[in-house]
């Protein structure tokens, strides 16, 4: 399986352990040691980033599925607590945000991924979407409508060059500087992280048949329960109508963005938020490349959003549902007829 990222041109102490959050999903029974030893469908689900997350394997035997799926809902669980914004775990960004200004800080190697990445699209998007983001979402949920000169100065402090990397070897903690004022935040990027994390462990245990998903986001191993890739939903505005689209993911991931989430991106570079966009999905093969697109994307307008996909390897697919809330949205595409659909003549 490929798991390159996309390449945007431009960077080449321990929690408690999960008390059994597990929610249990269809399982069939098993009635006798040999069908125990069969590959069965086998899926679990834990809440997290104010979410349902859920994987489901279809592989491998009961039990051996039940380990893998539990190891890797753990490590989603993880990546929420250390990108948790207010969070105590030792080395996330909650942390780091209350020793902004003062000094190199080390950070856990989870959250130091996501602050890796997040640095990446917001080089990429010229300040659009950045991990940095902090102030300006806190201005906005406390403040119906925060003063000017408080959303100038907090996008100042999303800037891409306010944390400077300090050192981070591959799966060692890194390194960074945070500058004062400034508040990290992974929302937007974070849960494509966590799935690419725990889809990484899947494999390693053997997995190479399973869907995990955090709310709208999704990624795909192999080839689903009918051979065809994993069947998902691309919704329409209105969520009690029939779904705008669907995709068989083989391999990929599938990230939508709304106007109607809880969290709504905004412009970093004003702290503003936009009007033209009602919805944002794409799909890439991993899942932090879809989220991060679909953030991003959906500040951007649709020209400079093609604008910027241009030079992205491998190509990403998109669709934009543009208009005003409310009124009948206007559907465009990139690369979206490149994927298997079931209402597609492929």
């Amino acid at each position: 399986m490929n798991k390159r990222n996309l390449r945007l041109g431009l960077l080449a102490v321990l929690l408690p352990a999960l008390a059994a959050p597990w929610a249990s999903g269809q399982e069939a029974p098993v009635p006798n040691a040999a069908d125990a030893l069969k590959p069965q469908p086998v899926k679990l689900a834990i809440d997290a980033f104010g979410k349902v997350a859920e994987i489901e394997v279809r592989d491998l035997p009961r039990e051996p599925a039940r380990m893998a799926i539990e190891e890797a809902l753990r490590e989603i669980h993880y990546v929420a607590a250390y990108t948790d914004s207010d969070g105590t775990a030792p080395g996330g960004f909650g942390q780091l945000n209350r020793t902004a200004g003062q000094g190199e800080q080390e950070v856990d190697r989870r959250a130091f991924d996501v602050l890796i990445r997040g640095l990446q699209f917001c080089l990429w998007s010229g300040g659009v979407y950045s991990p940095l983001g902090g102030a300006v979402y806190g201005l906005w949920r406390e403040q119906a409508s925060p003063f000017p000169a408080d959303l100038a100065a907090a996008a100042a402090s999303a800037g891409c060059r306010q944390v400077k990397i300090a050192g981070g070897e591959a799966g060692k903690p890194g390194k960074v500087i945070l500058a004062a004022g400034s508040r990290l935040d992974g929302a937007g990027l974070a849960e494509g992280v966590a799935l690419d994390r725990a889809a990484d462990l899947l494999v390693k245990s053997g997995v190479r048949n399973a869907l995990l998903s955090i709310g709208r986001l999704h990624r795909g191993i192999g080839l689903g329960p009918e051979g065809r890739g994993w069947l998902v939903d691309v919704p329409a505005i209105d969520t009690t109508a029939p779904p705008v689209d669907q995709v068989w993911l083989v391999d990929q991931s599938l990230s939508v963005t709304r106007h109607d989430d809880p969290f709504r991106p905004l412009d970093l570079r004003s702290g503003q938020p936009i009007r033209g966009n009602l919805q944002v999905a794409a799909v890439a093969e991993r899942a932090a490349d879809a989220q991060g697109l679909t953030t991003t994307l959906f500040v951007l307008t649709q020209t400079k959003g093609q604008q910027h996909l241009g030079a992205l390897q491998p190509r990403p697919a998109v669709h934009w549902l543009t208009g005003l809330s409310g009124g009948a949205p206007v559907e465009s595409a990139y690369r979206w007829t490149s994927l298997s659909r079931p209402n597609s003549a492929q």
